[in-house]
């Protein structure tokens, strides 16, 4: 079966499962099939002779994180040479979605995943998409439809980029604008079947999370130790890299101390030292709060005295809902902005200013909202407490000292994911004050490091269950 995952976790069957009554779309969407091949799911046994199935996964992932970071240093052929960047008109130029809109084949990236992935799927948790997930067909019109609407997205956003608002584009002629518009949409194509790959057992479960991941640190090493010289907004030659170009730059006459410490720290053109710490600061945080948890104190009606906590992790969504509100108010800030950029009025430095804190606000309250919104109907969507309650349930276990443990349990994890997506949705709130390239580098290191410790229990579940007959691990002396 096939479906693209986000966070991980794949939807269960009982709260979208239709009833009988209902008519579903695997049959209206059958047609999808055609376009889009389905990925089969991994067995469990190694195609490698004396190998465990968990070097296989390593081998696949490493090869299908090695295309992915290809795609994001191919060029688009017949992309402009001269193409000038605007990271205030444009919100997708600095996407928290691992691009840089470079002129490079991974076009948008995982952008038009993460927005399908959780529109379709809240969609559906409401009934306003039916599927019966009982059915093989229904099953793969759901990942077809996130498919569609992925390449779809692709299409809209890059069309609307190479011939309405994107005035670099100007002197490109129109078969070169539907070349550049092709590349964008197959490589998007093969980022989809490449992130379904992952999903379907040929690595650790999500496979936006570990492209997410293998790309954030990928491009932490370019920003921190870039060799690559590029004309800067001083009209000089400087490293990418902020701990390169320190070092060229101290041995530099060019330079005076205090234009070193500006540029290293505040540079806006190029990566500068602040934003890489302060990233990595969010990121230790969101580590720091995937540790906290209530424990409820549960007890066997069976077995007498008999007690043990049953954690819930403040993140109980995980990065989830963050990152799909904010694919949401980052499309929306593209269209809102690009717009308003047609519009024919000038305005003053001061009435700028004024409408910039204003948008900002609107923006920050609405992703504050938003993310709240879908981190509670993403935790009753995917009914992952109605399974902890069917457990509870099989197992003859209750909440100690509580009447009700049915509710008991369901108003602390509302609890602690409205606290977790207030918490996230501020921080994300806040940076969007500094920019959209400081916001989309500061939820770049939320999703990277949230992906870590989501994507560190599956790799420490396959390894406890094929670690002692994995090839790698025992080169190792690890096994």
């Amino acid at each position: 079966m096939s479906s693209v995952v986000i966070g991980g976790k794949k939807k269960s069957t009982s709260p979208y499962s239709s009833s009988s009554k209902k008519i579903t779309l695997g049959s209206k969407l059958s047609g999808l099939s055609y376009l889009f091949p389905t990925v089969e799911r991994s067995t469990n046994k190694s195609e490698l002779e004396n190998a465990s199935v968990l070097d296989d996964k390593f081998v696949y992932l490493l090869a299908f994180i090695s295309i992915y970071l290809f795609l994001q240093i191919i060029p688009l052929f017949g992309f402009p040479r001269d193409y000038k960047y605007d990271n205030l008109l444009n919100p997708l130029n600095f996407a928290g979605f691992d691009i840089d809109n470079k002129g490079t084949l991974v076009g948008l990236g995982l952008l038009p995943l993460v927005f399908s992935g959780g529109l379709i799927q809240l969609l559906v948790g409401a009934n306003v998409l039916n599927f019966d997930f009982s059915k093989k067909k229904d099953v793969f019109a759901f990942s077809n439809l996130q498919k569609f609407v992925a390449i779809t997205v692709t299409l809209i956003i890059s069309s609307l980029n190479i011939f309405v608002f994107d005035k670099n584009f100007v002197n490109v002629d129109i078969i070169g604008k539907f070349l550049i518009l092709s590349q964008l949409t197959v490589s998007q194509y093969f980022i989809i079947h490449i992130v379904e790959c992952i999903d379907q057992g040929y690595g650790f479960q999500s496979g936006i999370m570990t492209l997410s991941l293998a790309s954030y640190a990928a491009i932490l090493v370019e920003n921190l130790l870039g060799v690559t010289s590029v004309n800067a907004s001083n009209g000089k030659l400087e490293k990418t890299g902020v701990l390169f170009f320190l070092f060229s730059a101290i041995t530099s006459p060019e330079y005076s101390w205090f234009e070193i410490f500006q540029r290293f720290f505040f540079r806006n053109d190029l990566p500068n030292f602040s934003t890489q710490l302060i990233s990595l600061i969010v990121g230790a945080g969101i580590v720091f709060w995937f540790n906290f948890r209530y424990e409820l104190i549960i007890k066997s009606t069976k077995m007498r005295n008999v007690q043990q906590p049953y954690p819930i992790r403040l993140f109980y969504n995980g990065i989830v809902p963050i990152w799909i509100s904010f694919s949401f108010i980052t499309i929306l800030d593209y269209f809102v902005i690009n717009v308003a950029s047609l519009i024919p009025f000038e305005l003053t430095s001061v009435g700028y200013t004024i409408l910039q804190i204003i948008y900002k606000i609107a923006q920050g309250v609405c992703l504050i909202s938003l993310n709240s919104q879908v981190s509670k109907d993403w935790t009753e969507n995917t009914g992952s407490v109605k399974s902890i309650i069917d457990q509870f349930k099989e197992q003859d276990l209750i909440i100690h000292s509580k009447r009700d443990s049915q509710l008991e349990l369901t108003k602390t994890v509302q609890q602690a994911t409205q606290t977790s997506a207030v918490l996230l949705g501020v921080v994300v709130a806040i940076a969007g004050f500094f920019g959209f390239k400081f916001q989309n580098d500061i939820l770049s290191g939320i999703v990277a490091f949230g992906s870590v410790m989501t994507l560190l229990e599956y790799v420490i579940v396959e390894m406890q269950e094929h670690g002692k007959d994995s090839l790698i691990f025992k080169s190792l002396g690890w096994a």
